[in-house]
């Protein structure tokens, strides 16, 4: 190109100075045939007529402008709370026919047999996924517990928590806590 890299420069370093002229005028140097040179205080703005044309060149002197905050990149994990605290009803039951119903066989409705689990688990709402671990104060040593079962007094704001016998159950009664709701991962 016909434009020397010296000329460009004090352009640059005049367009940095603090006693710029605020509106520049256009300038044609002899050096450069045909070449714009405009400055202003935010950028300096160069052209050049060569042979054949090309689209015209912008530096800026500027800070570059923000990102938008976007939906976040896939190659960054999107960070979830570890669990989610639920104030809800809680409940017991137990195996028995008074519980369970009279078809009681000691399978939950996932179909788990009692006797393989540790004797700790939870019948929550459809809304609540089989598997997924709830933390209730107050059972299981607070430990988190899946949820392995369903009922039909089991609503959306209520668990029920299973105990072995009749008379644990009915000593548990009815509670209001705050149940942690554990994410699945």
């Amino acid at each position: 190109m016909a434009l020397g890299v010296a000329g460009v420069l004090a352009f640059i370093n005049l367009a940095r100075a603090e006693d710029a002229p605020s509106p520049a005028p256009k300038a044609t140097t002899p050096s450069t045939p045909g070449g714009v040179f405009h400055l202003t205080r935010q950028s300096i703005w160069i052209r050049t007529v060569p042979a054949v044309a090309l689209p015209p060149v912008t530096l800026s002197l500027t800070a570059p402008a923000k990102k938008s905050a976007g939906p976040a990149t896939p190659s960054r994990p999107v960070l979830r709370p570890e669990y989610v605290i639920r104030r809800m009803r809680v409940t017991a039951y137990c195996p028995c026919c008074d519980c369970c119903g009279p078809r009681a066989r000691g399978v939950t409705a996932n179909g788990t047999h009692i006797w393989k689990t540790d004797g700790y688990f939870l019948a929550a709402d459809p809304a609540i996924p089989f598997g997924t671990r709830l933390s209730v104060p107050g059972y299981a040593m607070d430990r988190p517990v899946p949820v392995l079962d369903r009922g039909r007094a089991v609503t959306t704001d209520c668990v029920d928590v299973y105990f072995a016998d009749h008379r644990t159950a009915k000593r548990w009664g009815v509670r209001w806590l705050d149940v942690k709701i554990y994410n699945r991962s």
